[in-house]
């Protein structure tokens, strides 16, 4: 699996690249590809990193990779330095699951699914992201829905987040 998610930030003074506010590309951008890998994999039980800081030394690039149970493996890219794309790819041995732009509908994009030599293309209606995430988040608080992703996501989210970056800082592969 692979999962890719980065833009050019020229602009140093851009939340995203302050060092103050938590910036860099594995939480601006990089939590997207985790959590992508996460929801088709499972938990990763290790991972290793290699990082690209920017002057401002937050990571302008973040290269990662998790090993999940059953010997599935997931790469990831979230970068400030390449060109704008995203994108999450699964290979399994009966076929090919593309999405383009899963995180940023209002990118275009949609899915692709091949199987035996035939691809099928499904589209993908936009939306607005942050409207259902906050109807969501509504309907949670007034007791009408369970949150989608909930506490225990977010648990193995920064889990998986904090060993990548300390894989990165170490250079070692970090056992979660």
């Amino acid at each position: 699996m692979r999962a890719t998610f980065s833009f050019p930030l020229h602009d140093l003074a851009n939340v995203r690249a302050l060092p103050e506010l938590d910036g860099g590309a594995l939480l601006d951008v990089g939590c997207y590809c985790v959590s992508g890998a996460r929801l088709l994999a499972g938990e990763p039980e290790r991972v290793s990193a290699e990082q690209i800081l920017g002057s401002t030394g937050v990571d302008m690039a973040l290269y990662g990779t998790m090993r999940h149970a059953g010997g599935v493996v997931s790469q990831l890219e979230a970068s400030f330095v390449a060109p704008r794309r995203q994108r999450l790819e699964a290979v399994g041995s009966d076929g090919t699951l593309v999405a383009e732009s899963p995180w940023r509908a209002d990118w275009g994009g949609g899915l692709a699914v091949t199987r035996d030599g035939s691809t099928e293309t499904v589209t993908v209606e936009q939306a607005d992201a942050y409207r259902l995430q906050l109807d969501n988040f509504v309907d949670a608080i007034e007791g009408r829905a369970e949150p989608l992703l909930g506490r225990t996501d977010a648990l193995g989210q920064a889990r998986t987040i904090s060993a990548l970056y300390r894989a990165a800082e170490s250079g070692t592969t970090v056992r979660l």
